[in-house]
């Protein structure tokens, strides 16, 4: 391997020729958190039946930006008064800069419960069927 192709690799994409004569169409990606959206959808709807011997969970839905999943996870923790953020369940990490709905879950066994979560700039957009009843 030569010195120059160990150097061309490591220059920022501006820097780098463009592929064609033409110039670029300009323009910036994401530069705002509204910019970029992420609806996360659920294959099956919650029913809030205890399907696993009696591991019910509350299912919810929650709308974030500029927050990452496991901060959300650290706020339901404390809410619920669970002793770890990982006994909250998710389905896979989202961006932390875009508005994103996620769904969160926490077992029905909680020690403690809080209708009004502290989530700051997060937004409890509504428990799914079957829970917080």
């Amino acid at each position: 391997m030569s010195d120059m192709s160990a150097v061309a690799w490591m220059q920022p994409p501006s820097q780098l020729p463009y592929a064609t004569a033409t110039d670029g169409v300009g323009g910036r990606l994401k530069a705002k958190c509204e910019h970029f959206r992420v609806t996360e959808l659920l294959r099956n709807a919650p029913d809030g039946k205890r399907d696993r011997g009696d591991a019910c969970h509350y299912v919810l839905r929650i709308r974030r930006q500029n927050r990452t999943t496991e901060w959300v996870r650290r706020r339901l923790q404390e809410a619920f008064g669970l002793s770890s953020y990982r006994d909250v369940g998710v389905c896979g990490q989202k961006d932390k800069r875009a508005v994103i709905v996620q769904h969160f879950s926490v077992p029905s066994f909680s020690p403690k419960f809080e209708r009004n979560v502290p989530l700051g700039e997060c937004k409890m957009l509504a428990p799914c069927r079957g829970d917080l009843e």
